[in-house]
């Protein structure tokens, strides 16, 4: 276990107390696997779809009042696809780098962190949402990794220097108490 990440290794002693045996046996990992993953981001899929499909008919609706155009050409579909993979952008960076997690994620109980356990910040986010353009460009190929990593790294993660972990009760109590105590020492200190 000398090779195991620093992630791995202060995560054991605690789920060994926390999870049952059969627990255990089915969720020895702290990372999150290719069916969770696929499921949060299917759950994200859906959120932006349903805002993008509200904001386009607003708009259109609003084009149509207004005269601007009549009929549909290459350029608005160019366009809109211009906007919907800004508007995925944006919402992918924004939440890894704010939350650790989107709210598919969220749902799913996981979060994305670096691996010493630390946020991502707003260049690997930037990164990890790029990253996952070009892992999902080759019919979702960039995803497959996660079946053969240590770390279940997709393309993603392994471009940003990323993991996608579970969340635990035991696991937030731990990260909100680091956060405390690290917010009053540098208030102490300063």
């Amino acid at each position: 276990m000398a090779d195991a990440p620093p992630r791995e290794a202060a995560d054991t002693p605690g789920r060994e107390t926390a999870d049952t045996g059969a627990e255990k046996t089915a969720n020895a990992s702290p990372y999150a696997g290719l069916f969770t993953r696929g499921l949060a981001i299917l759950l994200d899929f859906g959120l932006i779809s349903l805002g993008v499909i509200v904001l386009a008919a607003i708009i259109t609706g609003l084009f149509a009042l207004l005269g601007v155009f009549q009929t549909v050409d290459v350029r608005h579909i160019l366009a809109s696809g211009v906007v919907w993979l800004s508007i995925w952008g944006i919402y992918l960076t924004s939440f890894w780098a704010l939350t650790a997690q989107t709210p598919g994620m969220s749902w799913m109980r996981i979060a994305v962190e670096r691996p010493d356990g630390a946020r991502v910040g707003w260049g690997k986010a930037s990164v990890r949402a790029v990253g996952t353009g070009l892992a999902v460009l080759p019919f979702f190929l960039g995803f497959l990794p996660i079946l053969f990593t240590r770390r279940r790294q997709a393309l993603n993660d392994i471009l940003a220097g990323t993991v996608v972990v579970y969340r635990t009760e035991e696991r937030d109590a731990g990260i909100a108490a680091s956060r405390h105590v690290a917010s009053h020492g540098s208030r102490s200190s300063g």
